[in-house]
């Protein structure tokens, strides 16, 4: 813990300049859109390349400053979807799923890998034995897409390896179900001034964006989600969208 508390500090300014580098200014074309969006994925592959706790935390405040930059442009130019989808089906990192999560969880919890590897993002059998490993359950963590995990600041301060892990799986549930079911709505022709329609359009395609984490009954998108994220963005058209908004403290 003593050690820690001497590394922490090069964190702690590392994520002091993700936060200084933020303008919450929106973005107005595609093209603007995916040199911004990649500047943070560069970053990602960068710190989660290089592994560690630390770093995980770090790559995961990219990640989200990542997504706001997506779902906000996607929500005020709905239209604009295809662009949207291209970038978020590009070559990313899969966070939950990279070597640098599971040389952690062996570092941090002594867990051994399975011999096929992890699979985090697809099952919950494998997050419950981490969980277990470190004190707690999936129950406990009271594990949910609207959940405010612990800060940044407060992961920084203090090592909580399940803590980060339940914010990583909150984030990831947003990238690959609910933005990536709001873009799939909108290509088979919904409208986000309609979302009383989702049930109907994504009858056929709701399966597609599932995250196993989430459990058997939240783990499939659905319309509280979409308005849950249009919610979170839209309050700051013409606005510049504070990094609390996103990352949090």
């Amino acid at each position: 813990m003593d050690q820690w508390r001497l590394e922490s500090a090069s964190f702690r300014e590392a994520f002091d300049l993700i936060k200084q580098s933020w303008t919450g200014e929106a973005v107005d074309t595609p093209g603007e859109l995916r040199t911004k969006v990649g500047q943070y994925e560069d970053l990602i592959r960068t710190v989660t390349d290089s592994g560690g706790y630390g770093n995980l935390v770090l790559a995961d405040c990219l990640r989200r400053l990542s997504l706001g930059l997506l779902g906000r442009y996607v929500t005020a130019y709905p239209l604009e979807y295809p662009a949207v989808a291209e970038i978020l089906e590009a070559n990313r990192v899969r966070l939950l799923d990279c070597p640098a999560v599971g040389d952690m969880l062996t570092e941090e919890l002594k867990v051994a890998q399975p011999s096929a590897g992890w699979h985090l993002s697809e099952s919950q059998k494998e997050l419950e034995l981490i969980f277990i490993a470190g004190g707690s359950s999936l129950h406990e963590a009271g594990l949910g897409i609207l959940v405010s995990w612990p800060g940044p600041s407060t992961l920084i301060a203090k090592r909580n390896v399940t803590g980060l892990l339940a914010r990583m799986m909150a984030t990831e549930s947003i990238e690959r179900m609910v933005l990536a079911g709001l873009l799939e709505f909108l290509k088979q022709g919904g409208t986000i001034a309609d979302l009383g329609s989702f049930e109907r359009i994504m009858a056929k395609e709701k399966s597609r964006f599932r995250f196993a984490p989430l459990g058997a009954s939240d783990a499939t998108i659905r319309a509280p989600y979409i308005a849950a994220l249009l919610k979170a963005y839209q309050p700051w058209e013409g606005k510049a969208m504070p990094f609390s908004a996103l990352v949090g403290q």
